[in-house]
């Protein structure tokens, strides 16, 4: 080395090797953080994959007993009659902080009951099903199983409610605290406030409640949680002519008031399941993003400053 010559530092401890090594962990936690955000948002739309509408008053015990008649995955056909698709739904209702207990040591503790009459296919998309020829089969949570038998292996045992036995014929690690319970042996003790029709491909939620409601002579409500997050809900807003202004203000009324409903309607234990796992979704997809934005700046600067 000449004298007077300054000793070159190596690579790694210039600004340059520094601003390089910081723009690539940008880069990995923005790859990292929407990895983990998409994840999460195809587990939330696994709660969302079929559609609920509600009545206050409840549904008629007629349209509860075609329910337990429905069977999931059987063809949609057109009724000559009326034009539109046959269904297969589930009727449901919740329960508030209600006493269930381990049938052998007594344990008790408080829960969200999911009574439903149909399959839970049409309900929670996922895991065991309940059929509604099973008049004494539950589905519980990870965590209630934990809660009630002291371990999450708790298939085949059994759970009381309401002086009631229910068998255990599956558990669910989402939502933890589920207590789902096959009630169709029952009917007549309970009131159903919602139903959730299998969708089965079928793509317009909106369309489908209005040809469900003609379908069986009903009032209801389409509860579209499906609207408090992403976009793809955009498409129905639509109208068949782009050029049809009163049409595009027609849906956007519809779509604020729908909003407004699912927004202020009480969420099950399995929609709110649902609905945290979509927050989740958003908040890791924000950080990548911003991950993102960041690398961006930073590339620019140091190609600025380094290519000059």
């Amino acid at each position: 080395m000449l004298k007077g010559q300054k000793k070159r530092k190596p690579f790694i401890f210039c600004t340059r090797g520094w601003l390089a090594v910081v723009l690539v962990l940008f880069v990995c936690f923005a790859v990292f953080s929407l990895t983990i955000g998409i994840i999460y948002s195809r587990q939330g739309n696994d709660f969302f994959r079929n559609l609920t509408i509600q009545s206050e008053d409840g549904f008629d015990s007629g349209l509860v007993e075609l329910a337990a008649e429905s069977v999931p995955g059987a063809v949609k056909t057109e009724t000559e009659e009326s034009g539109v698709n046959d269904f297969n739904f589930t009727a449901w209702t919740e329960f508030g902080n209600e006493l269930v207990s381990n049938a052998f040591s007594k344990k008790r503790c408080s829960a969200n009951i999911t009574a439903i009459c149909g399959s839970s296919y049409c309900l929670l998309p996922f895991g065991k099903e309940l059929s509604p020829q099973d008049t004494k089969g539950c589905i519980i949570g990870s965590g209630m199983a934990e809660k009630l038998f002291g371990t999450y292996k708790a298939e085949g045992q059994e759970v009381i409610w309401r002086d009631k036995k229910w068998i255990v014929r599956g558990v669910v690690e989402e939502p933890a605290d589920l207590v789902m319970l096959e009630v169709s042996g029952i009917v007549e003790e309970i009131t159903f406030h919602r139903i959730s029709i299998l969708l089965d491909g079928v793509y317009d939620r909106q369309l489908t409640g209005e040809k469900f409601a003609i379908r069986h002579g009903i009032s209801a409500e389409a509860i579209r949680l499906d609207y408090l997050y992403g976009i793809s809900w955009f498409k129905e807003m639509v109208p068949d002519k782009w050029s049809d202004f009163s049409g595009w203000k027609q849906n956007f009324k519809e779509h604020k008031e729908a909003t407004k409903l699912a927004q202020n309607t009480e969420k099950s234990t399995i929609e709110a399941a649902g609905l945290d796992y979509q927050k989740k979704g958003r908040r890791y997809f924000l950080f990548g993003f911003f991950c993102l934005v960041i690398f961006s700046l930073g590339y620019a600067i140091k190609s600025q400053k380094f290519n000059k």
